[in-house]
């Protein structure tokens, strides 16, 4: 008669702790794939958003003006969503536009819900709100936009006025300020 084995395997035929750990190794370099890459899509989407702001923006300022046959007033030369302030108002700590900044008649008269805020919105991605006067003439507006796409150096914005190379043109550019704005899209 044959002798039986014992054996603690049994019959369960299973998987090595070898196997196991080459799975979860392969499913933790998928994973960390598809987020770098979702990463990417965010700051696409946060970009989006920001154009699409600029434009709310744009169109409210010229239903302003159509309206009114005038810009918003400059109260706070050079505004930002991120902390108000500006030439004549104080920084507020709101993550906001400041109270008194010309941009709030666009919503007191019905021509946006609210003010929109950079998804980001902190002290290197804003929006900005920046009047240029001649006395007391208003010369131009601007709004800038920085995005993150490339070095997170560009920006997008749109002029009014007179004093902008044309009437109202919407560009792309590598600077700080809305003078240095290049590239029209």
């Amino acid at each position: 008669m044959a002798s039986k084995r014992f054996s603690l395997r049994g019959t369960a035929n299973g998987f090595t702790l070898i196997e196991l750990l080459f799975v979860i190794a392969i499913i933790g370099l998928l994973g960390s794939i598809i987020f770098s890459s979702l990463n990417g899509a965010r700051i696409k989407a946060r970009d989006v958003k920001r154009i699409a702001d600029l434009r709310q923006l744009k169109l409210a300022i010229l239903l302003y003006i159509d309206k009114f046959d005038t810009y918003p007033p400059d109260t706070c030369a050079g505004d930002t969503s991120y902390s108000g302030g500006g030439a004549n108002c104080l920084p507020s700590s709101t993550g906001d536009w400041h109270a008194n900044s010309g941009l709030r008649v666009l919503v007191t008269n019905g021509f946006l819900p609210s003010l929109p805020k950079d998804p980001v919105n902190n002290s290197n991605y804003n929006y900005f709100y920046e009047p240029t006067n001649s006395g007391s003439t208003l010369v131009n507006t601007c709004i800038r936009v920085r995005l993150e796409k490339g070095s997170g150096n560009t920006y997008a914005a749109a002029f009014f006025g007179p004093a902008a190379s044309s009437p109202i043109r919407t560009p792309y550019g590598t600077g700080y300020s809305c003078s240095n704005i290049n590239e029209v899209y």
